[in-house]
């Protein structure tokens, strides 16, 4: 027979549960619980592939950005005029080559849990909103919006600049600031100038002088 001894239950050492010991176990739970949000936001950064490929993505809501004084021919005095917004979105998945164009109203599914909500949650402030490249210049070239100088008599009255609605879809592009403390993300569409006409009133063209 070999000379190998088993040890038995009682002489085996498990350690003693002691002061000590709690207070280890819990300094790691602590290190632990400070670890485990960022260790989220890695796992988020993976799952949207933030930096890596764009985002087709649906426009939720909009809010204004930033805002400017023009004089509008005719006015008494300078009027304030919103020429840039930051966007909501929720990224969108095609099903298949027929559903690229969407048939119904309902166009294409939402992906509930890649948001600007969700970016927001995971990086704080107000990460994870979309900005148009073509509004993020306005303030310079004001009054110049979107390429029509909004000084001139031809522009209509009644008419301001608008923003991308609800609903339209997007490609957005991760971008982050460069001290690294927020992201967000762009688009590239051109901005349109909407609004009610105001009447033009007639002519006088019965001959008199």
């Amino acid at each position: 027979m070999s000379d190998l001894t088993i040890p038995r239950i009682n002489d085996m050492k498990f350690g003693i549960i002691d002061a000590s010991f709690v207070n280890r176990a819990t300094r790691m739970a602590n290190e632990f619980a400070t670890l485990k949000p960022k260790l989220e936001k890695m796992l988020l950064v993976a799952q949207t592939e933030f930096a890596r490929i764009p985002i087709l993505a649906k426009i939720e809501s909009s809010e204004m950005a930033q805002e400017v004084e023009i004089e509008l021919l005719g006015s008494a005095e300078p009027i304030t005029v919103e020429v840039a917004w930051k966007y909501k979105w929720k990224k969108v998945q095609i099903q298949d080559e027929a559903t690229i164009i969407p048939k119904d109203e309902d166009g294409h599914p939402e992906i509930e849990d890649i948001t600007s909500d969700i970016i927001a949650e995971a990086f704080g402030g107000n990460s994870g909103l979309a900005y148009n490249v073509a509004e993020m210049a306005n303030v310079v070239t004001a009054p110049v919006i979107f390429g029509i100088d909004m000084e001139t008599a031809t522009y209509p009255a009644g008419f301001r600049p608008m923003p991308v609605e609800d609903g339209a879809y997007v490609s957005l592009v991760a971008h982050k600031t460069f001290d690294e403390a927020y992201f967000f993300y762009t688009f590239d569409r051109q901005g349109v100038h909407d609004g009610q006409c105001e009447a033009i009133p007639p002519d006088d063209d019965d001959g008199d002088d």
